[in-house]
C-alpha cells in the first residue's frame, strides 16, 4: 500500500475519534464547564460565555469533520485532483473562518479564545491555499482535456 493511503486511513481513523469527541462534548459540555469553573475558582459567568461561544460553532466543526471524511474517502479510492475535492476543501477553509469570527469575538470576554480564533483562523488559511493549489492543477488538467 502506498505511504499516502497509510497516512489517509489514519486520518481518517483520527477524524472519526474527532466527531465522536463532537458529540461528546455537546453531550457534556455544561458538566465540564461547571467542573472547570468550580476547580479552578474562575468567575461564574464564564461558564455561559464557554457555553455560548462554543455551541454556536459546533456546526462548522461538525460540516468540516464531514468533509474532511468525504474528503479522505475520496483518497482512499484515488480520486484526488477533482472538482468534488476542491469543493470539500473550500467548505473546511470556510468553516475554519467562520468558527474563528465566533471565537474572535468571544476573545473580548474571555482572552484565551482570541488564540483559539487566531489558530482556527489561520487553519483556514492554511486549507485555502491547498484550496487553491489543487482547484489550478484540476483546472489545468481539465483545459487539456478540452
Amino acid at each position: 500500500m502506498r505511504d499516502y493511503k497509510r497516512s489517509a486511513k489514519l486520518t481518517l481513523i483520527i477524524t472519526y475519534i474527532f466527531a465522536v469527541l463532537l458529540i461528546v462534548a455537546v453531550i457534556f459540555l455544561p458538566t465540564l464547564v461547571t467542573w472547570y469553573v468550580e476547580t479552578k475558582h474562575r468567575p461564574q459567568d464564564l461558564g455561559a460565555t464557554v457555553m455560548l461561544t462554543c455551541y454556536p460553532c459546533v456546526p462548522f466543526a461538525a460540516v468540516a469533520l464531514v468533509s474532511v471524511i468525504k474528503l479522505l474517502k475520496n483518497i482512499l479510492k484515488d480520486t484526488i485532483i477533482t472538482a468534488q475535492n476542491v469543493k470539500m476543501l473550500n467548505r473546511i477553509s470556510i468553516c475554519c473562518f467562520c468558527a474563528s469570527v465566533i471565537l474572535l469575538i468571544a476573545g473580548v470576554f474571555y482572552m484565551p479564545f482570541y488564540i483559539v480564533g487566531a489558530a482556527a483562523a489561520t487553519c483556514g488559511m492554511i486549507v485555502r491555499v491547498m484550496k487553491n493549489i489543487l482547484q489550478s492543477i484540476y483546472e489545468k488538467s481539465e483545459e487539456k482535456q478540452i
